[in-house]
């Protein structure tokens, strides 16, 4: 099996004068290639705003849900591909409640839906959920690269 990880960054940010690596949260992303420019701006605008270690793998959809099932660590999963979004809600893994969607601007009928796999870090995925559909500056700088949040 052919595995296409990019890895783009594991930042840390520490408040305050005490710099223990406990005080660090992390976000673990999987998602489809083709939101890799709007996912890394936004991922590095979230990390320094809230303090979150964010850690994103860019696959193809069939390797997502098969990362999934093997027990890697995801807390978000971007996909466009119904199916695997459809799989992953008949196995129960994702937060059905809790879900957004990620467009482009020059083709209207394709959505990336965002949702949070259950598990541990749920809280965290739930910020960056809430982060995504009302931060203004991250509102604007995907307007400016061709996407836009419903």
């Amino acid at each position: 099996m052919l595995r296409l990880y990019y890895i783009i960054f594991l930042l840390f940010f520490f408040l305050g004068t005490n710099a223990s690596a406990s005080s660090s949260r992390n976000l673990s992303i999987s998602a489809d290639q083709e939101v890799y420019e709007a996912l890394t701006k936004l991922t590095r605008l979230y990390s320094q705003r809230y303090n979150v270690a964010v850690a994103i793998a860019f696959n193809p959809s069939i390797q997502l849900i098969g990362d999934i099932d093997s027990g890697e660590s995801v807390d978000v999963i971007v996909s466009a591909k119904q199916d695997l979004i459809d799989s992953l809600k008949q196995k129960g893994v994702v937060d059905i409640y809790n879900g957004g969607y990620l467009s482009r601007e020059d083709d209207a009928n394709k959505y990336y839906q965002v949702l949070i796999i259950a598990g541990e870090n749920m809280d965290v995925g739930r910020e960056f959920l809430k982060f995504l559909k009302s931060d203004k500056a991250s509102s604007k700088m995907l307007q400016n690269i061709g996407f836009a949040v419903n």
